[in-house]
């Protein structure tokens, strides 16, 4: 005998037994049951799809020896197979030991007996069994169970006993199983661009890692492809899902179509069930191959689910255009309104409610006039297809104030947008509105009152907003455009955690459309708009919903219900937008846009108000005429009036006539502030090129609205008598305070100056012979008067000395009425006595008189 061999042989043995039992390590853990019984070692085991090695021990504890134990071990062969006995280790183990499938190995049922030869008691070892899980891709449980068990005594009697069944629990082998869930939407729009997702989970026990999912819409129509595209998803845990983007899609024709989506499309996750990778779904519609549009009546709106973009809204169908326009100031407030408050009151004046356009108290000042005043009912759930499409009915109002009782209204006009798809297309949203112009006064408490109460069906108030437009004289340079409607918008419809509908964001977006504004007067442009639904339905707070206006950027999260409560119980949200650098040159237009990840179905968009402030900044030169001697030293200001334009800064250029005048110094002015509020950029004086070059700004944040001096410069009149020189302002830039850019108009006012050159008065003398021996012989009184005229239109036009020389020998004056402004001409006379003749050939001889006229010129000029 090799016992060497036998020892290895041992050895190894009990090597194989030790591993065996190196898989079960809880049987360590698990105390023996009491005696006369059989049981499972361990009795609730693990295993792993197609691994021999989940070792079970078959044990039997009796108090009397036990001759030949038998023992059936029923077990589920879907999840299970007990592919091995073993009894090493067995005191039943003497050749007579056997296993056997006594009805078949696809029966479930092992049976097991031990050697009858020798009998054992206490707690022993029948037989270590060999499980091996057969289930391929999910996790099962198998029962074990003990059934028909023979526990024989020494005479064959047996021996009453227990049996403690177990079970299995076998898990595939770690592998990723992917399922495609679904794809979506579930409503396919001709014209408008579908986002395409699909629903992808896996149901396997490992991470699927890089791998492809794959989509191909084919036209049932043609057979052809109509779209393909794919993406690779980095990762997916067991038991996640992700929606994955397959890309955008416009198709341009109503058919039928067919759907489908593959993961793990190359084929690399070593997937463990490749038939649920995929789905296949079809959007469907009424009509034939290429019938529409021709023949628009084939659509069903209700069961199709492939549409054109004229089934129901969302898609900014219904945009709003300018209603009111004029030269005034507006008040929007929403009152004390609540979601489904039927009944709401507006406080305008001191301490009311909040003019949410301005963002302060809604007040009309005393003597205003009330150019308009508008109620907004906003309305939502009015079922159209029950009640009529005709909502006004079901939207009766009472208005009142605090001098005139409650009073019937009704709606000047009404708009309207559907809410969902199939049947929910019937609910409606809605924007009432009612002229209450007769009914404001001014500052007061109005009450409205929805006097046909909201229900299921016959629609709730999702609230209210007063809307005034008043005149008080002060707000001249002020404008405003007011758009209203009701276009609901939304990128997706989501119900039963699928989307119905997924378009892109340009699909699902609405505008407010403004006449033009002149960008060469604006000094500021303010837009307010309001939506319902439009904020998060918890916190009120902005959501993913979008504004823009012309072309500047997309403002994300615009509106806000400013604290007021939970976007369910106030719905209205409101965005103040300063758009003054939008301005465009064409028409103004606000953009409302629904984007992914908004927390409704959508929001509405029902009110727009541009509100701009003209005005064009003036700059001067003070005075625009200036006279001079030569030689004169004299200040001309550079002056500022902003004319309603705020201004941060200013720059210029003063040009002169260097032969004329010389600039000597220029200095800062008061028009900006302090030398601590500003920073004068630049302060120069080009002799040779006669140019005064001046630039300041301001520091702070703020700019200037009173008018003022900007800068002032001394000058030396140089030139000749009767010269003359502009003062010029070139390359003049007055800053917007607003946008801290140029103002596109602004006026210009030059100056003169001319050194004086007097031109002389022109004297014109006239007689009157009055009367004759007036008081003694011979004597003769005459009026002599001056009708002169002097040319100067600056300087010297003043007659200050009119002297006569009668002819006689005599001379005088003119008294009183001097000096007198001569431009057009004056008349002063002097009475004459004439007490001497002269007598030739036979008559008197006539006396020669002149005049003779002095100016206030310098130097004086005379004629006579």
């Amino acid at each position: 005998m090799n016992t060497k061999k036998m020892a290895v042989s041992g050895v190894i043995a009990l090597t194989v037994l030790a591993v065996m039992l190196a898989v079960v390590p809880s049987a360590l853990a698990q105390p023996p049951y009491p005696a006369n019984s059989t049981y499972f070692l361990p009795e609730n085991s693990t295993g792993v799809y197609c691994q021999n090695n989940t070792i079970v021990q078959v044990r039997v504890n009796t108090t009397v020896d036990c001759y030949g134990p038998q023992v059936d071990i029923y077990f589920d062969t879907s999840c299970v197979n007990i592919t091995d006995v073993n009894f090493t280790g067995s005191p039943w183990k003497d050749g007579s030991e056997g296993w056997s499938y006594p009805y078949g190995t696809d029966a479930g049922i092992v049976r097991i007996l031990g050697g009858g030869i020798a009998g054992a008691s206490g707690d022993n070892l029948l037989a270590n069994i060999t499980l091996h899980c057969i289930n391929k891709t999910c996790d099962c449980t198998s029962y074990l169970d003990f059934r028909d068990t023979a526990l024989p005594d020494d005479i064959g009697e047996p021996i009453p006993h227990t049996t403690h069944n177990g079970t299995i629990n076998c898990t595939a082998i770690p592998a990723p199983d992917l399922k495609v869930e679904f794809d979506d939407p579930q409503y396919i729009f001709a014209n408008l661009t579908n986002v395409l997702t699909a629903k992808i989970t896996n149901i396997g026990n490992k991470k699927a890692e890089n791998f492809v999912v794959a989509i191909n819409i084919t036209s049932d129509c043609t057979g052809n492809e109509v779209y393909n595209n794919s993406t690779t998803v980095s990762s997916l845990d067991p038991s996640a899902s992700a929606i994955v983007n397959l890309g955008n899609w416009k198709p341009t024709t109503v058919e039928n179509i067919t759907i489908n989506v593959t993961a793990d499309y190359t084929n690399v996750t070593g997937d463990r069930d490749m038939s649920n990778n995929y789905k296949v779904e079809v959007r469907n519609t009424s009509c034939a191959c290429g019938e529409y549009p021709t023949n628009p009546a084939c659509v069903d709106c209700i069961n199709d689910t492939m549409l054109p973009d004229t089934c129901y809204g969302y898609r900014g169908q219904h945009p709003m255009s300018t209603i009111y326009q004029g030269g005034s100031d507006v008040i929007y407030t929403v009152g004390d309104y609540k979601y489904k408050k039927d009944k709401v009151t507006f406080v305008i004046g001191p301490g009311g409610d909040i003019n949410r356009i301005t963002n302060t108290t809604a007040d009309i000042p005393p003597g205003a006039t009330i150019v308009n005043a508008t109620l907004y009912v906003y309305g939502t759930w009015y079922n159209a297809w029950t009640y009529g499409y005709d909502p006004r009915p079901y939207f009766q109002m009472s208005f009142k104030n605090s001098s005139i009782p409650e009073t019937p209204i009704s709606p000047v006009t009404y708009y309207n947008d559907s809410k969902g798809f199939t049947t929910m297309e019937k609910y409606q949203y809605l924007t009432f509105v009612y002229d209450v112009t007769q009914y404001v006064t001014g500052d007061d408490t109005y009450i409205a009152n929805r006097t046909t109460p909201g229900a299921w069906g016959k629609g709730y108030t999702s609230g209210m907003a007063l809307m005034v437009i008043y005149d008080d004289g002060s707000s001249s340079n002020m404008k405003y455009k007011i758009a209203h409607g009701c276009d609901r918008v939304a990128t997706e419809y989501i119900k039963d955690e699928r989307h119905q509908y997924h378009v892109t964001p340009e699909d699902a977006t609405t505008k407010a459309t403004f006449p033009k504004v002149d960008k060469k007067k604006l000094v500021e442009a303010k837009l307010f708009t309001v939506t319902v639904d439009g904020v998060h339905f918890s916190t009120g707070v902005p959501t993913k919903e979008s504004l823009k206006f012309n072309d500047c950027p997309w403002y994300e999260g615009a509106w806000s219900n400013e604290g007021m409560g939970s976007g369910n119980d106030y719905p209205i949200g409101f965005n103040r937008s300063d758009v003054t650098a939008c301005i465009a040159d064409t028409g103004e237009t606000a953009y409302f846009q629904e984007r992914d990840g908004s927390y409704k179905n959508g929001f509405s968009a029902v009110f727009a108000c541009l509100r701009t402030k003209e005005g064009v900044p003036i700059i001067s030169v003070e005075p625009p005429e200036t006279i001079v001697q030569p030689q004169d030293q004299f200040d001309v200001n550079i002056t500022v009036n902003p004319n309603g334009a705020p201004v941060y800064g200013v720059e210029y250029y003063l040009r002169y006539n260097t032969s004329v005048v010389r600039a000597e110094t220029q200095n800062k002015g008061p028009f900006l502030g302090g030398f601590d509020d500003t920073v004068v950029v630049h302060n120069e004086i080009d002799h040779a090129n006669g140019i005064v070059s001046y630039a300041e700004t301001r520091k702070g944040p703020d700019g200037v609205l009173n008018p003022g001096t900007l800068a002032t410069i001394q000058f030396t009149a140089i030139g000749e008598r009767g010269a003359t020189t502009g003062l010029n302002l070139t390359g003049v830039i007055i800053v917007n305070n607003a946008t801290k850019k140029p103002y596109a108009t602004i006026i210009i006012e030059n100056g003169t100056v001319t050194i004086y050159d007097n031109i002389p008065p022109v004297a014109k003398g006239h007689s009157k012979f009055r009367y004759n021996y007036a008081a003694k012989k011979f004597e003769s009184l005459a009026l002599l008067c001056s009708n002169s005229t002097n040319p100067n239109e600056h300087k010297g036009y003043n007659i200050t000395y009119v002297r006569w020389s009668f002819g006689d020998g005599q001379y005088g004056t003119s008294e009183g009425g001097l000096p007198d402004d001569a431009r057009d001409g004056i008349c002063v006379c002097k009475d004459h006595a004439y007490t001497s003749w002269k007598w030739t050939a036979g008559d008197y001889e006539p006396f020669n008189a002149s005049v003779t006229v002095t100016d206030d010129g310098c130097p004086e000029a005379s004629d006579t």
